[in-house]
């Protein structure tokens, strides 16, 4: 007769070997994946979006406009470009999008804009972030833009809206 006692207790406790090391395994990664869920968390806060809003007057002068950035404009919670100036040109990026340059206290922002759609006084297309200095370096964004003309036959003022969203 074999005694099997002991193959059968030995068998209980390779299982229990096996399942206290799968659980000390698991615990361990979980362990070990948290400050990698950690530093992804900061990295999304980090790259969270922000809304743009971006007010300008502007002087339609041919091939170099101008104009300043008015009062209502945000980036995030804070005031865009307060006190800032903006000029941009026609014909300078390929397919027909305008560039136009930011100059604020605290850096530059250059944009480009298609404003494909005219009706009227009004003109209306989609803009995108193309580079900037200071606290605008290595922003990304895009929306949409809106232009309305003045009075006037060939009016060379107006306002534009710019609207979006940007990730630093």
């Amino acid at each position: 007769m074999l005694d099997t006692s002991g193959a059968v207790a030995g068998q209980r406790c390779a299982r229990w070997l096996i399942l206290a090391l799968t659980v000390t395994a698991v615990a361990l990664a979980a362990c070990g994946e948290t400050p990698a869920a950690d530093s992804d968390s900061s990295t999304d806060a980090a790259h969270a979006s922000e809304k743009i809003v971006i007010k300008t007057s502007a002087k339609l002068q041919g091939v170099v406009d101008t104009g300043k950035v008015l009062g209502g404009s945000v980036l995030g919670a804070s005031p865009f470009c307060r006190g800032g100036t903006w000029s941009g040109g026609h014909g300078n990026l390929r397919n027909n999008w305008l560039d136009k340059n930011f100059k604020c206290p605290d850096g530059t922002l250059r944009i480009a804009f298609d404003p494909r759609t005219s009706k009227g006084r009004t003109d209306s297309g989609p803009w995108k972030v193309l580079s900037g200095t200071g606290m605008f370096k290595g922003l990304r964004g895009s929306g949409q833009m809106v232009m309305v003309f003045g009075p006037g036959a060939m009016p060379t003022e107006g306002h534009e809206r710019f609207t979006g969203t940007v990730v630093r």
